[in-house]
């Protein structure tokens, strides 16, 4: 039979949930979520980023997507709206503002990434993070 094989490295690391229970999960850690986040956008995709399918990578200090469900074109909120779930700010005690702000540096607040990320969320969550975020940085 033909068919398509999808060969995996084997990569040894810790799942972030099992680091985010710990209360482990530090700047290195963030700042690498902020990178697999605003790649995601900027290819305008998103992928299943749920607490077991990121894996530490310490070797390498970044995250990888060990079972990611495919790389579907989707909004930004796709991807943040998973990140910045009420249940993942509280697993990993991450500071949604601080993300939010590493995340328009890594993009560029001109970029058309960023205007989707501040455009288009669709929860009243998210639409309150956005809005309270602009309103810190006084761009209301």
């Amino acid at each position: 039979k033909d068919g398509l094989v999808i060969v995996k490295d084997f990569v040894s690391g810790e799942r972030i949930y099992d680091i985010a229970e710990r209360g482990e999960l530090g700047p290195e850690h963030i700042s690498a979520l902020v990178d697999l986040a605003a790649e995601l956008l900027a290819l305008e995709r998103t992928a299943d980023l749920n607490l077991g399918n990121l894996l530490w990578d310490a070797g390498r200090q970044t995250w990888v997507l060990i079972d990611a469900g495919g790389f579907d074109k989707g909004p930004a909120w796709g991807v943040l709206g998973q990140i910045l779930s009420r249940t993942r700010i509280t697993a990993s005690q991450m500071d949604p503002k601080a993300f939010l702000k590493a995340l328009a540096a890594r993009l560029g607040e001109d970029s058309a990434a960023w205007k989707r990320v501040i455009g288009t969320p669709k929860s009243s969550d998210h639409q309150e993070l956005v809005r309270n975020f602009l309103k810190d940085r006084g761009r209301s």
